[in-house]
């Protein structure tokens, strides 16, 4: 069954003016019922106020197979516990990866990355060694990615890092693989928690029941290109929801135009979240707040005035002044020490890294151990 049939068989089922990555949202009523479903090839998921409805009403069109709350989707665990709080994980695929190279009784690590370690671009000699030894670096990485796009923003950065190398890697690299592995080892049972209001204050808390996000950079941290890194993350019922940690296509000429390409982009994703979240009638409260911890950025994001040192930006992204302005975005300032998208732009300590994973919702029933 498509999502094309479901709709155009059933005059009751509208086609939804915007249509977001791997959602499509069925309304029963203008005014009350609402049924979601998630179709993924074959697979789907409903959610709603009218759910067994909406299920009677497929199974009576097409051959369907109901196997109850939902568990697992596109490879990812999905938990609830008796409170209503959701948690998702990938314990299963990050068990498979450590079978496949052969890490499942490896030495646990408690980073990422090893602390303070430095990637380079590999020399053709290096290179051609290492390549005759071990050709399977691209599926390695490879191998991770997924599971950093949907439930480990944690290594996010260190994926982003090796994804550089895929052209011309060497020893070191392939190192810095086997240490994300020995980290994923430590924490394969981590989660991210979506905790329900009834867990929260007595009051409605905003930072749970409206999204919010935090962009960061790291000025010129790749020694290779010294370009920079950015790093974003948005939180909803206490879990994050979206993140990237993207190198930038240009050097930038100072910290400041590095946050301020950093909040445009951070911007665009809080806008895309937003339609999908009305989409979904989720109330979104405006000015939605986006984090940075770069003073100067800030004001460049609120003053339309070109401050010298910035006049070269490209226009585009001036577009998040616009949407200042307008009551689209507000912009808070906090301190570095506090700044959860650092999880995704640099190599931390443990300290501050474990910090800044609690902050994002990312809980371990297990442990995290390890060395650096």
């Amino acid at each position: 069954m498509t999502a094309s049939k479901l709709q155009c068989n059933d005059a009751s089922y509208a086609d939804p003016k915007f249509k977001p990555k791997r959602f499509k949202d069925i309304q029963r009523s203008p005014f009350k019922d609402r049924c979601i479903l998630y179709l993924h090839v074959n697979d789907m998921i409903i959610t709603g106020d009218e759910v067994q409805t909406v299920k009677d009403e497929i199974q009576a069109k097409w051959e369907m197979e109901d196997f109850g709350v939902a568990k697992f989707a596109v490879g990812i665990k999905i938990e609830r516990d008796k409170s209503g709080n959701y948690s998702i994980h990938q314990h299963r695929m990050i068990n498979h990866v450590l079978e496949r190279f052969n890490m499942s009784n490896c030495r646990p690590a408690s980073t990422p990355f090893g602390y303070n370690i430095e990637l380079l671009k590999s020399t053709d000699e290096d290179h051609a060694i290492f390549i005759k030894q071990n050709p399977n670096y691209r599926k390695a990485v490879g191998s991770l990615m997924y599971i950093a796009i949907c439930t480990r923003p944690d290594i996010s950065f260190a994926v982003g890092v090796l994804s550089r190398f895929l052209e011309k890697p060497n020893q070191l690299h392939w190192d810095s693989f086997i240490h994300v592995l020995r980290y994923l080892k430590s924490t394969d049972n981590l989660t991210i928690k979506y905790t329900s209001q009834r867990e929260t204050d007595l009051k409605p808390n905003p930072s749970w029941t409206f999204p919010e996000g935090a962009s960061d950079t790291d000025w010129a941290g790749d020694r290779s290109t010294l370009r920079s890194t950015t790093g974003y993350v948005f939180k909803f019922m206490g879990g994050a929801i979206s993140w990237r940690s993207q190198l930038q296509p240009t050097v930038a000429l100072s910290s400041t135009e590095a946050e301020y390409r950093a909040i445009t982009e951070a911007g665009q994703e809080a806008l895309w979240l937003m339609k999908l979240m009305k989409q979904l009638e989720i109330p979104v409260n405006t000015p939605l707040k986006l984090i940075c911890d770069n003073l100067s950025a800030i004001h460049l994001a609120q003053n339309p005035v070109h401050h010298g040192q910035v006049k070269h930006v490209a226009i585009e992204h001036h577009w998040i002044r616009e949407h200042v302005s307008n009551g689209t975005f507000k912009m808070k300032n906090v301190y570095t020490s506090e700044m959860i998208a650092d999880l995704l732009t640099k190599n931390l300590s443990k300290g501050p890294f474990v910090k800044f994973c609690q902050m994002i919702g990312m809980t371990n029933d297990v442990r995290i151990e390890g060395d650096c």
